[in-house]
């Protein structure tokens, strides 16, 4: 969930590479996933979104956009709806 809140909020997320965060972060699209248990990967990940605002508002804009079309509470209601409907 807090990688949804991140991307309504228009900011990139750095996530693990393990459990269900492949269904929240869309790697190099709205946000970058590594390996949690690398110290390399996790610092090279942190240091590209602080220190690139490109990076940083791509990944943050796209976040935001799919947030939108995707996990926006209308958007939710109408595949509830859709989904009662059947």
């Amino acid at each position: 969930m807090v990688f949804i809140e991140a991307a309504a909020c228009g900011k990139p997320a750095v996530a693990g590479q393990a459990g269900g965060t492949g269904a929240a972060v869309l790697d190099q699209l709205t946000g970058l996933r590594i390996p949690g248990d690398s110290l390399e990967h996790i610092t090279d990940a942190l240091v590209s979104v602080l220190t690139n605002q490109d990076i940083a508002q791509s990944l943050g804009h796209q976040g935001y956009t799919r947030a939108m079309k995707e996990f926006a509470w209308s958007q939710i209601a109408e595949k509830t709806a859709r989904l009662s409907n059947r």
